[in-house]
This record gives C-alpha cells, structure tokens and sequence, in this order.
C-alpha cells in the first residue's frame, strides 16, 4: 500500500515513550519528551528511523552517541555527520528537513521514496529491509489524528490515501495523457452501486481485481470517509466510453482524470460530495500527496461529466445531474483551494552513480560514458547558488536543493563534458566548477589546473 509518509502522522508521548530500549540514549539523557514534541507531527515515522537507524538509540557504530545523532543526521550539504547539543535538537533538524519545500525530500510520496534519498541503497542501505523495519516499527504505535502538513504549508484537509492498481493489470493500460502543454481536466463520474458495501474501499478492491469484464479503471474513488488514489494522473484510464482511440477527439480518455464518487446508500452524501470538492482543491493546487501531480497540471474549474465526454451520452454522474449540484462542488472546491495552496516545489531525483564511486581508490583515473574522471581532492566553496546534477549533458536533472553561496564541501573527483567542467561528489552528484573556488579547469587535452583566487 502506498501510502504517503506525512499521513503516518503522531503517537502518544506514552507510546513513544513505551517503545523505546531501555537502555535508549535518549532514556539517559532524560530526553523523550524533549524529543517527541521535536518530531511532531511525524513522531511514528521517526520512531521508525530512530530504529532504522540505531535501534532505538542503542546502536551507535555508524555515529558516536556522544554527537547526539541517532537517526545518522550528514551535515547539510557536506558528508560529515553531524554534531548536535541534543538528541532532541537531532529530532528538530531531522524534522525541518522533512518539511522543508527546497529540501530533497519535499517532492516524495511514499515511504520508499524517502528512504531512497534518506538512506540509498549506493550509501550501503538495504532500502527494502529499512522500510520493513520502519513499517514494523510504526505498526507498534497508536496513531492519533492531525492536519496534514507539507513543507511547512497547511494541505487541504483531506483523508487520502494513494493504492495504485498494479503495473501490468489488464485495466491500468499505461498510455499517457496529452500532457505536452501539462493542462488537463476532470472527468466526474458516480459508481452508479448504491450497495450499502460499496465504498471507496470495496472500489479500491475492485479495481486492484482488474476492474470486471469491461476492466474499468479510474484515477481516483471518493466516498464519505476517504479518498483513494488508483493511478498516477500522468496515465490513462479505462473510464469515459469515448473510445480511447484518437487524441484529438476523445476528451475524456485523454485530456482528463477521471473520478469516481460512490453514491452506497448510509453513507453521508453532503460529506462525500463534500470530500470531492477537497479532492478537486487537492489537483487545482498540486498536492504532492497526490502521485505523478509534478507532471501535469490540472485547469481549475475544468471539470466535465462524464455524459459530456461519452459517445453514448451516458447519464452519468446521475444523482450529481439529478441535483444539478456540480457547479456546487466545483466553487467549494476552489474555496478550498483559495484556502490552502500548495505551490509544488522542484522535482529531485536519484544521481547517477558510477559503479566504481562507492568504491573510488581516489587516485586512478576513472571514465563515465568514456569520459575520464580524475582525481582532484579539495575543499570547495559556492560563490554563487548553483544546483546539484543528475549527471550532465542532456540529462540536468536535480537531486536536490541548490548549493547556496558561501556552503563548502569536500570532493575528490572532476571532470569535462560538452566544454565545462564538473565537480563530482561522493553521493554521485554533479556541481559545475565555474561556480566554485578552487577553480578547476580540464582542457580538452585532459590538463587539469587549479586556480585559487
């Protein structure tokens, strides 16, 4: 289940408490509560790294328990560990990260996506066997509810919860949406079962199943108590009827997301059509809960029924259409969406790593792609902000926030590609040398000076 880290939410301060070794660091120092208001509102999931990463405060073989860094805290921007006065200081630097919108975690979902760039598999992690320790270590603990927030910024209050159909199930086909221009909209449809079990649950079930004989699929299913993300709203969808077979005419197979909203009889029909509006306020704003939202963009107030795009002119959603009530939804939705904006931050992904880095004798020349990396030890200084690289070339993508003026970092690697010249780090990442001092220059010979003014 893909569930987004931040809705991992708190515990109790007993539970916390109760969960930890006794003989935890933290227990010694007299810290716990100190500790757990410093990672609030995400005490469950640093409980789960805290044993991750030093079995509760017990094992300190990585970093001594003298720094007071039991979740194994780098120093921002450089690869020493860092030093804090307190365990609970760790926790409040450990938790500004988190949610800080220009920090390298600002734009993952899931709980692997965090511990891809917290603890990689290229810096010696078993990435699957941490997120099992993490997970086991949450499910111990009582979670309580709480707002949501992102980047320091309030989400839309929203019970959401993203469970992808399957890659390879009959009813997720995987074609892309005309996201060329990265403008599209909504389908609205009604599940048309008002089968008392037939919640947003049951249709997650469904789906997952393959979605019957006609393998029906939709982006996302709304009921009174929760919405359910199915795919990213990059793909399509088997949902609109329309053919799903010419880009340019069929609106609702490839210019829109499609959204289910269940119509089970007992639940709390004000509330549902309530939680859809939230869901539309959730895509008009970029909610990076939602999976693939950094893709595209979704048009405020774009919203179709799914009789305007059917080739039958299905009367779908009907009790929306009986009641006349979308234009309702979709003005609530941009009130929420008023209310509460969340402008998405930038896209980071993994660097691509060499596979001699992890174990660079730092002294023979290497080659990426044939181009040879040599051996260049310093200790740099930003002169100006300057981004961190994927790699280079045509492919500049980001792995984080910018190094900023004035930061230093240790490296021991450059090279040049497309005339420039690039310093690599020891996390595999890619910083232009031109923005630096010492300035390192390679010629196209392969000469390397250094320049220290």
């Amino acid at each position: 289940m893909a569930e987004n880290w931040r809705t991992y939410g708190d515990t109790t301060l007993e539970a916390f408490a109760a969960s930890l070794p006794s003989g935890s660091h933290i227990k010694a120092q007299e810290e716990v509560e100190a500790v757990y208001n410093a990672a609030r509102p995400h005490t469950r999931l640093f409980r789960g790294f805290l044993q991750a990463e030093s079995s509760g405060a017990t094992d300190f073989d990585t970093v001594p328990a003298s720094m007071n860094n039991p979740v194994n805290l780098r120093t921002r921007g450089q690869a020493p560990f860092q030093r804090f006065a307190s365990i609970a200081d760790a926790a409040a630097e450990w938790n500004a990260r988190l949610n800080d919108p220009s920090y390298s975690y600002a734009n993952t979902v899931t709980l692997s996506d965090l511990i891809g760039i917290y603890a990689p598999s290229y810096d010696n992690n078993d990435e699957v066997n941490y997120a099992k320790t993490v997970l086991a270590t949450m499910d111990k603990l009582p979670r309580i509810a709480q707002q949501p927030t992102q980047g320091g910024t309030t989400m839309v209050d929203a019970n959401f919860l993203a469970d992808l159909i399957p890659a390879g199930n009959s009813n997720r086909p995987g074609f892309l949406l005309n996201t060329d221009d990265r403008l599209i909209g909504i389908t609205q449809h009604t599940t048309g079962n008002t089968n008392p079990s037939a919640t947003a649950y049951m249709h997650r079930d469904f789906t997952h199943g393959g979605g019957g004989p006609d393998n029906v699929s939709f982006h996302f299913v709304v009921d009174d108590q929760i919405i359910i993300q199915l795919l990213p709203v990059y793909e399509g969808a088997y949902h609109a009827a329309d053919g799903c077979d010419d880009r340019a005419t069929d609106i609702g197979c490839f210019d829109t997301v499609a959204i289910e909203l269940c119509v089970n009889s007992g639940a709390n029909w004000t509330k549902a059509k309530d939680n859809l509006s939230r869901l539309y306020a959730m895509l008009w704003t970029g909610d990076k809960r939602i999976i693939g939202i950094d893709r595209v963009t979704v048009q405020n107030g774009r919203v179709y029924t799914h009789q305007q795009v059917s080739d039958t002119n299905k009367y779908c959603p009907q009790q929306i259409l009986d009641e006349g009530s979308l234009p309702v939804i979709v003005a609530q939705g941009q009130t929420y969406a008023g209310a509460s904006p969340v402008i998405p931050g930038p896209v980071y992904v993994k660097p691509i790593i060499p596979s001699w880095l992890a174990n660079d004798d730092g002294v023979t020349v290497q080659k990426i792609n044939n181009v040879k990396v040599y051996p260049v030890h310093l200790t740099y200084t930003a002169i100006r902000d300057t981004p961190r690289k994927q790699a280079t070339g045509r492919n500049q993508n980001l792995v984080g926030p910018d190094i900023t003026k004035g930061e230093t970092f240790q490296a021991g690697r450059a090279y040049r590609s497309a005339g420039k010249t690039y310093i690599l780090t020891t996390y595999g990442t890619r910083v232009t040398a031109a923005d630096l001092v010492p300035r390192v220059q390679i010629t196209k010979s392969g000469v390397v000076s250094i320049r220290y003014e």
